[in-house]
C-alpha cells in the first residue's frame, strides 16, 4: 500500500510495511506457570523505501500495546527498542520481541522515516496471540501491482483481507503451464505481504520473460503480469 507525503520541494512517497509473525519462541521452563511464561516473537517485513520501493528510509518506529493500534495512539504505544536502521528498499527484515508473557494480547505496529523527516502511515496491525477470524475494518480487499516490475531480483506484492480467508496465488508462464504456488490456504485478515524469489517449484530460477500471478481472495480474481529480466 502507498501512501503519499508531500515535502518541502520534493514528492516522497512511502510503501508502507507489512509486518507479519514469523516464529515463536517459549522457554522450556518446568517450573514456570503458563501464564507467566516469558515468550519472544519474530516480526518480519520488507523494507519500504525512501522514495516508494527505491532507496532507504532512515529510521523504524516500532510500537506495542495490549490494545489495538491506531494512527490516533501510536505515539502513546510503548516504544520497542533496539531495531537496526532500514535495508534497502525490498530487503527482508526480521526483528525479535523479547520478554512477552504468555497468554496476554499483544499488538504490533511500525513505520519509517525517510531523510526529508517525513513519517510513513502506520503498517498494519499485528496481533498475538493470532486473532483467527477478526475482522480488519481498516482493510480493503486488494492485491498490488507487482515492484520492481520488470524485475531480476525478488518481486513483492502487497495483498489486504478485511477478513480472514483462504487465499490462492500461483505463477503461470505465457502458455498457461503452472510455474510454482505461492501461498495456499487460511491468512488471517489485514495487509500482507508476499515476496516471488523468482524461482520455480523445483527449487531453480524461473528463464527470462512474462508471468502471470494470480490471486484468488474472498470470491475475487487478481491476474497480474511479471517481467523477468536477467
Amino acid at each position: 500500500m502507498l501512501h503519499h507525503v508531500e515535502a518541502p520541494l520534493r514528492t516522497v512517497l512511502f510503501r508502507v510495511a507489512a509486518l507479519s509473525v514469523l516464529a515463536l519462541a517459549v522457554p522450556a521452563v518446568a517450573t514456570v506457570h503458563a501464564a507467566t511464561e516469558a515468550v519472544s516473537l519474530t516480526l518480519r517485513w520488507t523494507a519500504p523505501g525512501d522514495d516508494s520501493v527505491f532507496g532507504r528510509a532512515t529510521l523504524y518506529d516500532m510500537r506495542r500495546s495490549s490494545t489495538p493500534i491506531t494512527e490516533l495512539n501510536f505515539n502513546t504505544a510503548a516504544q520497542v527498542t533496539g531495531l537496526s536502521a532500514p535495508a534497502a528498499a525490498g530487503t527482508a527484515e526480521t526483528f525479535t520481541v523479547s520478554g512477552l508473557t504468555s497468554g496476554v494480547q499483544y499488538y504490533f505496529a511500525l513505520r519509517s522515516k525517510d531523510d526529508a523527516g517525513n513519517w510513513s502511515k502506520i503498517s498494519n496491525l499485528v496481533a498475538f496471540p493470532l486473532l483467527v477470524g477478526v475482522e480488519d475494518e481498516a482493510a480493503q480487499l486488494s492485491f498490488s501491482s507487482p515492484f520492481p516490475n520488470p524485475s531480476r531480483s525478488p518481486v513483492h506484492f502487497a495483498y489486504a483481507l478485511p477478513k480472514g480467508g483462504d487465499v490462492g496465488v500461483d505463477v503461470y508462464d505465457v502458455s498457461g503451464r503452472s510455474v510454482r504456488n505461492l501461498i495456499r490456504g487460511f491468512r488471517p485478515a489485514g495487509q500482507q505481504d508476499l515476496v516471488w524469489d523468482l524461482r520455480g517449484a523445483d527449487g531453480s530460477t524461473v528463464a527470462p520473460g512474462v508471468y502471470l500471478v494470480r490471486a484468488r481472495m474472498a470470491g475475487e480474481t487478481w491476474n497480474r503480469r511479471v517481467v523477468v529480466t536477467r
